[in-house]
């Protein structure tokens, strides 16, 4: 499941319990941000933190 507002987004992910959410969490903001600098790189390289596509944080709520 994916939603999201206008600077951040929502995420429902199963994934194995052996993968660990931090390895998790930079896996999918790295992969992200390589394909969304790659095809919008004239749209995004504005709003970049710095030269970041992601903040450095992130919240995990387990369910």
């Amino acid at each position: 499941m994916f939603g999201g507002e206008h600077n951040h987004i929502h995420l429902m992910v199963a994934f194995h319990p052996k993968v660990s959410v931090s390895n998790l969490v930079g896996k999918l903001k790295g992969k992200s941000s390589y394909m969304l600098r790659r095809e919008f790189w004239e749209r995004i390289k504005t709003m970049l933190w710095g030269n970041h596509f992601w903040s450095p944080s992130y919240c995990v709520v387990s369910c």
